[in-house]
């Protein structure tokens, strides 16, 4: 009896630290301090209940331990991005990329940075890769649809817009930004029939 009674409370403590994901990672940080994976976990833990400069801190823990980390360069980066520092936040996906090159997602954010900051041709670059990864995805063509008619390039635009209504024939951004790409390379009747396709969609989603 007197061990049932020592085995339950074993099991009560080890069930209440599995209860959480912040529990469990922050006892594993604990008892292994030098653990990298623990400390990246315990830091996503914590960004996904919104307390990033938290996360930050676990994040470059992980860092400090595994400096080469792309999964933690990769987190400390969106962590940075989400509070507005983007500065940081490239630095560490291109920190990122370094060790692991097919990082999509790292790519797409970069992407997204740069159209922020106007670099629509560094913008391009990383686009052009993520649809290289994952050719059957409608966002990462709309993504280089876009960066193509951020630099006058038309033609390509309305080629990957075209290509991301295929995937994906329900959008009504889609066919407004294939609309105004039709629109600035001359070809009006098409950009029109492209706009009420866009009120047609956007009346279907209401």
């Amino acid at each position: 009896a007197l061990l049932l009674i020592v085995f339950s409370a074993s099991a009560y403590k080890r069930n209440a630290v599995w209860q959480s994901d912040l529990s469990l990672w922050g006892d594993v940080v604990r008892k292994s301090p030098g653990n990298a994976r623990a400390h990246n976990n315990l830091g996503y833990a914590y960004y996904l209940r919104d307390r990033i400069y938290r996360a930050i801190e676990y994040y470059g823990a992980a860092l400090r331990i595994e400096p080469d980390n792309p999964e933690a360069h990769y987190n400390i980066g969106l962590a940075y991005e989400k509070k507005g520092l983007t500065g940081l936040a490239e630095e560490h996906y291109l920190s990122a990329l370094r060790t692991d090159h097919g990082l999509m997602d790292a790519h797409t954010n970069l992407g997204g940075i740069y159209m922020e900051k106007g670099l629509h041709s560094k913008a391009l670059e990383h686009y052009k890769l993520v649809v290289r990864m994952v050719p059957g995805s409608a966002v990462a063509n709309i993504n280089l649809g876009n960066a193509y008619a951020s630099i006058g390039r038309y033609k390509e635009a309305i080629r990957h817009f075209r290509k991301a209504i295929e995937l994906n024939p329900y959008s009504a951004t889609t066919y407004n930004n294939l609309a105004n790409a039709y629109y600035m390379n001359g070809q009006v009747e098409e950009a029109e029939k492209s706009f009420k396709r866009a009120l047609q969609m956007q009346r279907m989603n209401r």
